[in-house]
């Protein structure tokens, strides 16, 4: 965040990872079960057996062009295939298919790996693209505080981009935030990268309330899956002085420091909207010491957040080194904030201010964008830069192709993993 913050049996055949649900041995009057719910499968073309058990006729919903059943109605107990075509794209995709009688309903989810055809040292080096759609919520259309432009935001997003591709001052993080230019249903988008929503319920909201929000299927909503886009919300905060606030992404059997075990993710679907919010109220406004809109401060910050950096000092204050990157200089923040309050007038000068002590006693300019207050907020290091690698080649809920080993993958999670947000 910137300021203005059962125990399910796992099958494992071939490539296909799947959890079952035990048959019933003794079936009542008014039941439907299935031999299988949760499906992870590589990116290959795949045919699932489905046996399902009904006291009467059946039906299946959900089908589409790659998640072929052979059938889709029948009666009683039968076994059905179902076909999955190979994914060629660079996304995950998902796909829920509803088997219904007329007693209940259960669900088979079914994810797809994406196709990448190279091995590790490839993917290491390889320029991802993350497609990015600002979901933009607003009360009155004429309101340009709230309705931004999206011109505006399409050239914060571009600025942005280039400060995860500077090789002359920073570390080359060797990726581009581009703006989306087709909806889920495959629609292109009148504004590239841009979703305009006429909000009903009163603005403004909590951005903490929001991204915290579980169950809530109004914000549910509006996200576009998370495996294939960058939710980036932009409505007005009722935390006036924070302007943007992130989740933190998740990691596979805790392969990055810091971060969550997410293999939860790789079947289940989400219940909270797992994205980046920003502060409407201070998208226009302009970093008075830099003169670069605030936005593209702010979206640069809040990115690195959401593929895996913390902040460069301690949230917790004093000097321990939270960030998991001995490679950036930690400071006492709260230090630090005292002495900028007894500064005298003349002596608020922008080339003063960005000086900052580390907790060795050394003095050294602040630059890396990961920091708050007065900076340059220009660089990432060395470290930051692997960090994010990490995440882009191995985290669920990211876009672009993955590294998935088959050994790793864990679908029977039963808890979900802790949500966490950063301001």
């Amino acid at each position: 965040m910137r300021l203005y913050h059962l125990n399910i049996l796992l099958f494992v055949i071939g490539s296909i990872i799947f959890t079952g649900c035990k048959k019933d041995e003794h079936l009542q009057a008014g039941y439907l079960n299935l031999s299988g719910s949760d499906y992870y499968l590589d990116h290959q073309a795949h045919v699932l057996e489905i046996e399902i058990s009904s006291d009467g006729p059946w039906q299946i919903t959900g089908a589409n062009s790659w998640c072929i059943p052979e059938k889709t109605s029948g009666t009683g107990s039968e076994k059905i295939d179902i076909e999955i075509k190979e994914n060629a794209a660079q996304s995950l995709r998902k796909a829920t298919l509803t088997v219904k009688n007329s007693f209940t309903q259960l669900n088979i989810r079914i994810s797809q790996e994406a196709s990448w055809e190279g091995d590790t040292e490839n993917l290491e080096t390889y320029k991802y693209q993350l497609p990015v759609i600002f979901h933009i919520l607003y009360n009155n259309a004429g309101d340009s505080k709230q309705n931004i432009d999206g011109e505006w935001l399409q050239e914060a997003l571009s600025l942005a981009s280039q400060m995860y591709n500077d090789s002359e001052v920073s570390e080359n993080i060797n990726l581009e935030f581009i703006p989306a230019t087709h909806d889920p249903e495959g629609n292109q988008l009148e504004e590239a990268g841009i979703h305009r929503v006429q909000w009903q319920a009163p603005l403004p909201i909590s951005c903490n309330q929001f991204m915290s929000a579980y169950n809530n299927e109004s914000y549910l909503s509006l996200m576009w899956d998370q495996n294939t886009y960058i939710n980036i919300m932009v409505y007005p905060f009722k935390e006036q002085n924070i302007l943007g606030i992130s989740h933190l992404p998740y990691t596979i059997n805790n392969q990055l420091e810091g971060l969550n075990d997410g293999t939860f993710y790789l079947t289940q679907e989400l219940n909270y909207p797992h994205c980046l919010s920003i502060n409407s109220d201070g998208a226009l406004s302009e970093n008075a010491g830099l003169h670069i809109p605030e936005i593209v401060l702010t979206l640069t910050h809040e990115l690195g957040h959401y593929l895996g950096l913390f902040h460069v000092f301690s949230d917790e204050g004093g000097c321990e080194d939270t960030d998991y990157c001995s490679d950036t200089p930690t400071y006492d923040r709260t230090e630090y904030e005292t002495w900028l309050a007894q500064l005298a007038q003349e002596d608020l000068t922008f080339e003063k201010v960005i000086m900052r002590t580390d907790c060795e006693g050394a003095t050294f300019v602040s630059t890396n964008i990961m920091d708050y207050d007065f900076s340059e907020l220009n660089q990432f290091s060395a470290q930051q830069r692997d960090r994010i690698r990490n995440v882009l080649m191995y985290s669920p809920l990211i876009p672009g192709p993955k590294i998935r080993s088959k050994g790793m993958l864990q679908t029977d999670r039963s808890d979900r993993p802790p949500l966490r947000i950063m301001q």
